[in-house]
């Protein structure tokens, strides 16, 4: 049993239309086109971040020690 509400609800809502075969696979292609893409890239960029990262942590590790050990001893 329908209550008034539902039948209000259903002719507002416009009938959805399909996409058309050849869009779904298009963009299916596109995709996983998008992540082999994706993959490949994966590997390069994690090396590229880890040797940022590196790089940063030396240079502040480097500032801290020159800060905190030999800029105490020159001014003695």
């Amino acid at each position: 049993m329908k209550s008034n509400l539902d039948d209000s609800n259903d002719e507002k809502q416009p009938e959805r239309k399909r996409p058309a075969l050849a869009s779904v696979i298009v963009e299916a292609m596109k995709v996983d086109s998008l992540q082999k893409l994706c993959s490949s890239l994966e590997p390069i960029l994690r090396r590229v971040v880890s040797e940022e990262v590196e790089r940063a942590l030396a240079k502040f590790i480097t500032s801290r020690l020159w800060s905190k050990y030999i800029v105490p001893l020159q001014r003695k």
